[in-house]
């Protein structure tokens, strides 16, 4: 049957999925399929855009963390060796001080039992505040290993992300938000910083600085709990894409070449914060 010029007729292609427009006078074929690709291609390069503000955001504001830790590590350090500093002074001014009230010929001063004490005191003291000085330092110490195991992790991503989006084609828009989840599940796995804050928390010679950690051990809990409600929302497809799969088998390796510890992927540590949680 002949359509009238100028008549526009669809039709539903159902093996495709897509509905196709004519018209009558010889204007040829358009077809919504190619719109449809258009707008998902800037999709994805609108996504991938937002996903390196997404790395770049994550990394300055791990970067401006680490910054403060290594601060407050520094900050620790200078105050127990003016603690240290301040002993040595101290003993060295007390055997000046009776040095010189011996040579001044006093009757019955004590010279020799006087210097020995003040030695023998100062020298326990140094002792005590030196080891006290190097359980503390060595028990700070190993925060800032926690928070290179997370930009060591951020890096591997980044490399791994910038890789596929080269192929853009290749790329599908839930894979690229299945990586913006990941990220933040990722830099949200702060398993080993709460486990240093917990053995800080429950030393007892340390509870000078207790008040202090609590603070960051808190904020490491309700970090850790957002990261689990992303991973609980989409558990079963990220352990479906393989790019995403092969970045968290890798983080033991990550873990224990930053922090010497053994640990298991990101995906089964919050499988064990979930079934602790209940």
């Amino acid at each position: 049957m002949t359509m009238p010029k100028g008549f526009v007729s669809t039709k539903r292609n159902d093996d495709v999925g897509f509905v196709s427009t004519k018209r009558n006078d010889d204007v040829g074929f358009v077809s919504t399929k190619s719109n449809d690709d258009e707008a998902d291609k800037e999709r994805k390069k609108w996504l991938v855009e937002q996903t390196k503000y997404h790395f770049q955001l994550s990394s300055d504001s791990l970067d401006l963390e680490m910054r403060k830790m290594e601060e407050s590590y520094k900050n620790m350090q200078s105050s127990f060796q003016s603690v240290l500093r301040g002993i040595l002074a101290g003993v060295g001014f007390m055997a000046t001080l009776v040095l010189g009230i011996g040579t001044a010929n006093i009757a019955n001063f004590p010279l020799t039992s006087l210097l020995l004490a003040d030695f023998v005191v100062g020298a326990l003291l140094y002792l005590y505040f030196s080891i006290i000085a190097s359980k503390v330092t060595n028990k700070f110490s190993r925060i800032l290993p926690g928070y290179y195991e997370l930009s060591t992790i951020l890096n591997v991503m980044k490399g791994s992300f910038g890789a596929l989006a080269l192929s853009l084609d290749k790329l599908s828009i839930k894979q690229i938000e299945l990586f913006n989840a990941y990220i933040s599940i990722a830099l949200s796995g702060r398993f080993t910083l709460r486990e240093i804050y917990q053995d800080i928390l429950s030393t007892t010679y340390l509870k000078y600085y207790h008040k202090r950690v609590e603070s960051q051990y808190y904020a490491t809990e309700i970090t850790i709990a957002a990261g689990l409600q992303i991973f609980k929302d989409n558990r079963d497809e990220l352990l479906k894409e393989k790019a995403v799969t092969e970045i968290d088998e890798a983080t033991p390796q990550i873990f224990a070449a930053v922090s010497q510890v053994n640990r298991e992927p990101l995906f089964k540590l919050y499988d064990k914060e979930a079934k602790r949680q209940y």
